[in-house]
């Protein structure tokens, strides 16, 4: 049925996306698929940020690395087997 799934997920509000969740868990559990948790995050407003370059990429780096965090504790939570759960953290526009 679904060999890949493709998740979006807020990792700093995961109880929202906890139907979605187990949704994919049971898709994925029919033909042995993989789930992939995405999380976007917004991008910075660089125009408005003009001159601190430096502590925007500082931001987008901790946002990042906390994002991933999450992401990662969000899959251990699904149940399903660990090696068909990715978890992937981009920038851009999330809608």
């Amino acid at each position: 049925m679904y060999k890949k799934i493709l998740l979006p997920v807020d990792v700093f509000e995961m109880d929202l996306s906890d139907k979605a969740v187990r949704h994919a868990e049971f898709l994925a559990s029919a033909e042995n698929g993989e789930i992939t948790l995405l999380n976007v995050l917004p991008n910075s407003s660089r125009s408005l940020l003009r001159g601190f370059t430096a502590d925007i990429r500082k931001f987008e780096a901790y946002m990042k690395e906390e994002s991933e965090k999450k992401n990662a504790r969000g899959g251990a939570t699904v149940r399903h087997p660990h090696d068909a759960i990715h978890t992937r953290v981009v920038f851009g526009n999330g809608a």
